[in-house]
């Protein structure tokens, strides 16, 4: 790849220059063991009340997809590197967070891996009442104790602009990575999480996020909360 091409990709964010940023405080640092997240992990759809905290956020996002080492490439620019493998660097996908139950204010985020930071870009939703004309959940998830709901985009020019139509296919492998760490780092964390299908293209990318479908859609869309335990009287 061409110095000036890789210069011109080596910063892929999507900024929103009139939101007010929050800053994030260091991730939780996960101990656990491979094989033990990966043998318990499960889907969530039953969840208690419960107000996620700064780190907790923190942590699921920087697992997902933050930022993990800067890289100097060709002598002079610098290039960051993510929690996952992205097809020539690009990293395509955006990540959208509404909070509902959390120690940050309720409404609509915006990742800034590049800041490990928050966006606050719409203050409008702030319970899933406001929210739930978009989704098609009410059947198999408790959504009434949902504490987050995270969002994967795909940006595509950023990917198919080098690699054309093949460009999605290699987008869409990102979003399983990103959404399996994410799975992961929830497990972690003691908490529970159901990717869902059950949703709006049109509601949930125009009005909810307000992101132009011809540029940018949405992939994976995950609830997110604190697991109800069930307790078995008969043991």
């Amino acid at each position: 790849m061409l110095p000036q091409m890789v210069k011109n990709i080596s910063r892929p964010i999507k900024p929103y220059p009139y939101a007010n940023v929050i800053e994030l405080p260091k991730p939780i640092e996960i101990n656990e063991s491979f094989d033990k997240l990966v043998k318990n992990r499960k889907s969530t759809r039953q969840f208690i009340q419960y107000r996620l905290t700064r780190e907790e956020i923190s942590t699921f996002l920087y697992y997902t997809y933050g930022k993990t080492r800067k890289e100097i490439v060709y002598n002079e620019i610098p290039f960051d590197h993510r929690t996952v493998p992205s097809a020539g660097g690009l990293y395509p996908l955006e990540i959208y967070l509404i909070l509902l139950n959390s120690e940050l204010e309720s409404g609509v985020y915006h990742y800034r891996a590049d800041l490990h930071a928050l966006e606050f870009i719409n203050e409008k939703f702030k319970t899933y009442d406001d929210i739930k004309y978009a989704f098609y959940i009410e059947y198999t998830i408790e959504t009434e104790n949902i504490s987050a709901i995270l969002i994967m985009t795909i940006f595509f020019e950023r990917i198919m602009l080098k690699y054309g139509e093949r460009g999605y296919r290699f987008a869409v492998m990102e979003a399983g990575f990103a959404s399996q760490n994410l799975h992961l780092a929830i497990e972690a964390l003691g908490l529970g999480m159901c990717m869902i299908g059950g949703y709006n293209d049109y509601k949930l990318e125009n009005e909810i996020l307000n992101i132009n479908p011809n540029f940018e859609s949405v992939i994976n869309v995950a609830v997110i909360g604190k697991p109800r335990i069930e307790i078995d009287l008969d043991e």
